[in-house]
């Protein structure tokens, strides 16, 4: 029988991982920005965003920060072009647009996503990059098909999208910390008025019982994405029927790594106020993952606001 202490998280932990990673940042490789805190700013018009999830195309139309039509695509034989289709059937998509914004709502090499889905996504198209950079990838070359060649595009990744939303809502914090917790887990942080794509699900922080180990060894990635498959729900809910472990304690161990990433960047920027946003089918749905997380957090003793949106990320893109 699996014992449930090799799945416990306290404040004593807490306390010790975020002191880590406190310790471990200045040595990571992180995904600077040149955009900048100060250029976030309410859009006073319509925007587009085209969202590639883990298993989907989905859009969104934004106004004013509301959503005002949204389609999710799913199961297409041709996952970019018949959903590029539809996006101009349904009107999301014109070819003398202006913009269009496009987030990357997964990590590189996600255990999650269908493999003939991760070749067509993958060839070329995401890197751990700079997330406001206009780069070349293979999917902004795909769209520049179907637009004229005015058309601008802006990609970046879903975590500092958040962040854009939280920056936008928690006015003058001297740190802004965006978190997402569902199929997924990330944190997105400023520092030195940069926005920053910390990747922080593919660090490997946290100690893995042999339990984990065996999860982590049946994956199609194993020894990477290492905290994502501590602390996201996919694996806690394999953890849960493979082993019998009781979500009740594997959602507090998730909390806890969460908690710690967030006050280990407290740590590291000795910011006096901070705003967090969260985001994410996890921690929007679930009242107490979100309230377990909030009093790791607020124990901390660090003057903290913090917000809970669900579609952060595609209201802050439409914020630039």
């Amino acid at each position: 029988m699996v014992k449930n202490n090799l799945f416990s998280f306290s404040k004593k932990d807490v306390d010790f991982y975020s002191d880590k990673i406190c310790s471990l940042i200045d040595s990571w490789k992180m995904d600077y920005s040149t955009f900048n805190i100060s250029d976030i700013a309410k859009s006073s018009f319509p925007k587009t965003i085209l969202g590639f999830g883990g298993s989907h195309i989905y859009y969104s139309q934004i106004n004013d920060l509301k959503v005002t039509k949204s389609l999710d695509l799913y199961e297409y034989s041709d996952y970019f072009k018949d959903s590029i289709a539809v996006g101009f059937e349904n009107g999301f998509l014109e070819k003398n647009m202006k913009s269009l914004n496009v987030i990357f709502s997964f990590p590189s090499k996600s255990v999650r996503i269908d493999k003939d889905i991760v070749d067509e996504i993958y060839n070329g198209v995401y890197v751990k990059t700079l997330p406001f950079e206009q780069k070349e990838f293979s999917v902004i070359d795909k769209l520049k098909k179907y637009f004229n060649q005015n058309t601008k595009f802006k990609i970046f990744n879903d975590t500092p999208a958040v962040n854009f939303f939280n920056i936008f809502k928690n006015k003058q914090s001297d740190l802004y910390l965006g978190v997402v917790s569902g199929t997924g887990i990330n944190i997105s942080c400023t520092i030195e008025g940069q926005i920053i794509n910390t990747e922080f699900g593919g660090r490997d922080i946290f100690k893995k019982n042999e339990y984990d180990i065996l999860i982590d060894k049946e994956s199609i990635n194993p020894n990477l994405e290492c905290t994502e498959k501590l602390a996201s729900y996919p694996f806690l809910q394999k953890i849960h029927t493979k082993y019998n472990v009781p979500m009740d304690v594997l959602i507090k161990r998730s909390a806890g790594i969460i908690a710690s990433g967030i006050i280990g960047f407290i740590k590291y920027t000795k910011a006096k106020s901070v705003g967090v946003c969260f985001q994410g089918s996890f921690v929007c749905k679930d009242d107490t993952y979100f309230n377990l997380i909030s009093d790791f957090i607020k124990s901390s003793g660090f003057p903290i606001s913090i917000l809970r949106e669900n579609k952060a990320d595609i209201l802050g893109a439409s914020l630039v």
